[in-house]
């Protein structure tokens, strides 16, 4: 059993009990029967070699064959307050006579992570400020640690990091960190992977290295398209009553068409002019009686609409019949 102790902080008095893990001094190792946490052997305690931590091993036998549980236990002492400032508690299960590794984390060391966005999707062009929050092994957020992020992007092409040394070296005033801000590039979809780690120091480990564990999570970010006009490909119609014309609605951002535009159409008056849906861009409208209606196209992503004016003439359109007879 090897454990390999982190270097001490420099400044004792500025690590929190939040974050406290690195100055555990000592660390406890049980083995315990699985069905009620008895000991099996007694237990083991290897001390810090020196303040600049480095690897203690030992070695436990006459432990029964079969599967056993180990525990891990560290403390720091307390401070001068007499509160505890480190501890790790890690319950795992083993099988006698096999070698194995394990992690143990300090509390105060994340064990994952939970990513919130300001927006998702995001429109090209727009930002997406996302924030991580460090989650401990119970549960808790960790609201206090020195710890340093590391983000990408499965595709940069579509959203990219922003800021000094990103993908994208400017966006305006960018957030305070941890949150990082993510711009639209391209209408599509990429993965943002957010990477945690304590910025100084190592949790304890049971084993034979000194790596702390990859802390990080994914998040989807859906890029969508920006449209800041929208037009009809008339400006008005003049229908009689039972009357149909259609008209076709499309999307522009900065100028070019923004294809594959699902718009929605409404009739501002239907007991005037009704409209229906043919396709994706494409509506019919139907005079019904003598009046005026608006006719209104709106896409899912701005608040950007076209408008086309319809009339229809007052009165009946008749139809006269004349009849006439000879001999």
């Amino acid at each position: 059993m090897t454990v390999v102790f982190p270097p001490l902080p420099a400044n004792a008095q500025a690590v929190t009990p939040a974050v406290i893990y690195p100055q555990t001094n000592s660390v406890t190792i049980e083995v315990l029967k699985p069905s009620d946490d008895a000991p099996l052997v007694p237990q083991t305690i290897l001390n810090r070699p020196a303040p600049e931590g480095g690897s203690v091993t030992a070695s436990i036998t006459a432990i029964p064959a079969g599967a056993a549980k180990l525990r891990v236990k560290g403390w720091s002492g307390e401070d001068g307050e007499g509160n505890l400032v480190s501890r790790v508690a890690a319950l795992t299960t083993i099988l006698i006579g096999q070698k194995v590794t394990r992690s143990v984390v300090m509390d105060g060391y994340p064990t994952s992570l939970q990513l919130a966005a300001t927006a998702n999707p995001v429109l090209v062009d727009l930002n997406s400020d996302i924030t991580p929050t460090p989650i401990a092994a119970d549960g808790t957020s960790l609201q206090m640690g020195d710890f340093t992020y590391q983000w990408e992007s499965s595709d940069n092409a579509i959203a990219a990091p922003a800021g000094e040394g990103a993908a994208v070296e400017t966006a305006g005033e960018l957030p305070e960190p941890p949150t990082q801000r993510f711009v639209g590039i391209s209408r599509g979809s990429c993965t943002s992977t957010c990477r945690v780690q304590y910025a100084e120091l190592e949790p304890v480990q049971v084993g034979t290295s000194a790596d702390p564990p990859v802390v990080q999570q994914t998040m989807t970010l859906v890029v969508d398209p920006n449209v800041d006009t929208v037009t009809f490909n008339k400006s008005s119609m003049s229908l009689n009553s039972g009357q149909s014309d259609s008209a076709v609605a499309t999307a522009w951002y900065k100028g070019v068409v923004v294809p594959n535009v699902n718009f929605s159409f409404q009739s501002s008056a239907p007991a005037v002019a009704t409209v229906t849906k043919d396709t994706q861009t494409q509506c019919t409208v139907t005079g019904v009686k003598g009046g005026t209606a608006t006719i209104r196209a709106r896409q899912p992503y701005t608040s950007a609409l076209a408008t086309l004016a319809v009339t229809v003439p007052e009165g009946d359109l008749d139809v006269i019949i004349s009849s006439v007879s000879g001999d």
